[in-house]
């Protein structure tokens, strides 16, 4: 038998204020916090006040957000996003995301390759974690993402493996075929893409 002389609230525990816009999240918790950013994803940032002197105030709040974020943290925040990216336009696992912004963050913080270009950088670091993980890419395929010179890919990636003291096996014509296929069959992409990572 149910009673129902206690009823539970299970609506959203926060409230929307008046000059809040409709469309805006107001979860209480951000975004998951990343491991390879040494918690400077977890910033404090000052909003705008929409009183007297807002513009004041608003540019106090820009100067304040801005000094707050290291340029080396935002460096590699833009790298993230651009792997991110990478990895969306290519369908790329996440496994391979994981290890692109690992191998960027070890290739940066060891001022490994600086006066380089960074999407040359960042394209290389995609390309050595697709190796690594089994999912090969041509050159052609990951300079084309960001619309970097296969010449200067090729410097960073030789330049990384000496860096880091990693190797990537060599690419066999049977790993062509497998990209040919990827390319050519989606519903078998699909499929090989969920074998590749059950292994």
């Amino acid at each position: 038998m149910a009673s129902s002389s206690k009823v539970i609230d299970v609506d959203s525990e926060w409230r929307t204020f008046s000059n809040e816009k409709a469309d805006s999240d107001p979860s209480r918790v951000g975004a998951a916090e990343n491991p390879l950013l040494n918690g400077s994803d977890l910033s404090t940032v000052i909003g705008r006040d929409m009183g007297d002197a807002s513009f004041v105030k608003s540019r106090t709040a820009k100067y304040q957000n801005r000094k707050t974020t290291r340029s080396s943290e935002q460096a590699l925040i833009n790298a993230f996003k651009k792997i991110s990216n990478m990895a969306d336009r290519i369908n790329l696992p996440k496994t391979i995301m994981d290890r692109a912004n690992s191998l960027f963050k070890q290739v940066h913080e060891g001022k490994i390759l600086q006066h380089r270009n960074n999407d040359a950088i960042v394209s290389s670091c995609v390309y050595v974690a697709c190796r690594q993980e089994g999912v090969p890419r041509t050159f052609n395929e990951i300079c084309a993402v960001l619309n970097v010179s296969k010449k200067e890919v090729g410097r960073c990636f030789k330049l990384i493996l000496k860096a880091l003291q990693t190797s990537v096996d060599l690419l066999t014509t049977g790993d062509f075929m497998v990209i040919n296929i990827f390319r050519k069959n989606s519903e078998f992409s699909n499929i090989l893409t969920s074998f590749v990572i059950a292994c």
